[in-house]
């Protein structure tokens, strides 16, 4: 992939839908003859190749799960597994759900550094003030202020340009002082949750305006209808109820209206009132 110039997870992402759409006969006027199944790595490299080249079945793949499940049809969205046309990384919200709405919010789709809220739902602990909260990775409760906060220190981070791997060892305070030391800006500036509440409203505008809405803030069907079969979760989906319970916290949390739009209160208050006309 890094050969190619594709992204390693939207590439894993649409050969394992090629795979599953394949298994279940609903590639064969597409396929051309390639056969590629789950285990058959050649296949799948082979189709790495494709992909890049436009070349058959990669010709397809090659703009994503998203619009390959369009032009298919049939039951093959089941298996498109990404939001607002962003294939999912390796994390299964169906075990933590937070992360579920990361990725439902997340104005690009399912990044899973935009809140990755997967530690602090597994230790069951974080803090969104103060005091510590006890956290169920499996319950709403809680979700739509720890996703909107982990979203605005992210972008504050993001903006710096400092790495994803040094998350757990600088903190917002930290990373400030080093901000206020290379910028000049003063200590008392506007800070990492006003910059990310910034950002977020600004991106929720622009998604707004190109005919996004609250029902693209949605995640995978099978997420929400069948549960993992094995493992520690096993019998764990994101109840659909859940999901809505934390849609509705997250847009309270942020200001926004029922449907996810920014509040003309909530852009004065950031001081981008006009920027929304």
């Amino acid at each position: 992939c890094n050969e190619l110039g594709m992204d390693t997870m939207s590439a894993g992402n649409a050969i394992s839908w090629a795979m599953e759409c394949q298994e279940k006969g609903l590639l064969d006027e597409w396929a051309g003859g390639s056969k590629v199944s789950f285990g058959d790595a050649g296949a799948a490299l082979g189709l790495l190749e494709d992909i890049a080249a436009r070349r058959g079945l990669g010709d397809l793949l090659a703009d994503g799960v998203k619009n390959a499940s369009e032009k298919v049809g049939g039951d093959s969205d089941r298996f498109a597994m990404h939001v607002k046309g962003m294939g999912l990384p390796a994390y299964d919200p169906r075990a933590a759900v937070g992360m579920g709405l990361g990725y439902a919010t997340a104005s690009v789709g399912a990044h899973h550094t935009r809140a990755f809220t997967l530690y602090a739902e597994l230790w069951g602990l974080t803090w969104l003030g103060a005091d510590p909260v006890e956290l169920d990775p499996y319950s709403p409760e809680h979700k739509g202020k720890l996703v909107a906060q982990m979203q605005n220190f992210q972008t504050y981070r993001f903006n710096t340009g400092a790495c994803d791997f040094v998350y757990g060892a600088v903190n917002e305070g930290w990373l400030t002082d080093l901000v206020v030391a290379c910028t000049g800006w003063p200590e008392s500036g506007p800070g990492y949750p006003v910059i990310g509440e910034r950002f977020h409203n600004l991106t929720r505008l622009f998604n707004l305006r190109e005919g996004l809405s609250r029902a693209d803030d949605r995640l995978p069907r099978r997420l929400l209808e069948e549960p993992l079969p094995d493992g520690p979760s096993e019998g764990h989906r994101v109840e659909p109820s859940d999901f809505e319970t934390m849609l509705d916290a997250y847009y309270a949390y942020r200001g926004w209206d029922e449907q996810g739009r920014p509040t003309p209160e909530k852009l004065q208050q950031l001081g981008i009132a006009e920027l929304a006309s």
